[in-house]
């Protein structure tokens, strides 16, 4: 798999993750259509379509950020953070 980064999330500061699984996994990318075209080759479909966000100040970070379920139906994040910031 090369250089992989994931996070596991089931939610954030006690509240519960929304979505229709329990728990979900955040890819992190350095190529986000190369990421989405891959995605759509093995079975998965995108549910949303990256775009950035600005996650501060929870965390020091600007991303682009899209979801896309795999062919299970399990919803995940695709991840590819554009700028990071100094605590």
């Amino acid at each position: 798999l090369g250089e992989l980064r994931m996070a596991l999330h089931a939610g954030y500061e006690g509240a519960p993750l929304k979505g229709n699984t329990p728990a979900c996994i955040n890819f992190f990318v350095d190529d986000v259509p190369d990421a989405i075209k891959r995605i759509e080759q093995f079975g998965g479909t995108i549910k949303s379509q990256p775009k950035e966000f600005d996650f501060r100040p929870t965390q020091p970070v600007t991303a682009f950020f899209g979801k896309f379920a795999d062919p299970d139906g399990n919803e995940h994040y695709l991840v590819k953070e554009t700028q990071r910031f100094s605590d």
